[in-house]
């Protein structure tokens, strides 16, 4: 390659991908030789091999969400009262074509659809966010119990809130460079 001129060698462009940004990178056991003629003489030089190991934000979320449903399948496992367990659904709110994720106990969820029976009959229900206050207090207690109990509950909460200050540090870093996020 010739810039202004001049013959690049190839421990300038291995220099120059060292110097491009890759955080994540890690140099491979073997490098491999490479030949290169900056004169009439040919050389023999050696350049490492560079992975870039790196996720884009959406997996990053992704494994956020695996850590969850762990967390939560386990959690149902052993909680022995089923109005406690917890149930996560993607939902699309009326009037938007955006889908969140939610995650809600049983109680609230059928709370909720007594709520919506009985205001379609006329009927008097108390609102699902009236009983989730009442239950709230409740249910913290027999959450809290039951992750105090078993270590392996509390191991997935530290893997999940580890993936999610990855998640936010990767993001406001890769905000900060790009100033507009395409992720």
């Amino acid at each position: 390659m010739k810039a202004g001129g001049k013959a690049i060698g190839a421990a300038a462009i291995a220099a120059w991908f060292a110097s491009s940004g890759a955080a994540a990178a890690e140099p491979a056991p073997a490098p491999a030789p490479v030949q290169t003629s900056a004169s009439a003489s040919q050389t023999t030089v050696e350049l490492d091999e560079v992975q870039v190991v790196g996720k884009r934000l959406y997996q990053m979320r992704e494994d956020i969400i695996k850590a969850e449903e762990k967390f939560y399948a386990l959690y149902n496992e052993l909680n022995t009262d089923d109005d406690y367990d917890v149930h996560c659904t993607m939902e699309v709110p009326t009037g938007t074509r955006f889908r969140y994720r939610t995650c809600k106990t049983v109680f609230f969820a059928k709370a909720q659809e007594a709520e919506a029976r009985y205001f379609m009959t006329g009927e008097f229900a108390p609102s699902a966010d009236v009983v989730a206050l009442e239950r709230r207090v409740e249910y913290q207690d027999k959450a809290l119990a039951l992750i105090n109990a078993h270590p392996e509950l509390r191991k997935l909460i530290r893997e999940r809130e580890e993936l999610e200050r990855k998640y936010e540090e990767t993001r406001k870093k890769r905000f900060e460079e790009n100033g507009i996020l395409f992720e």
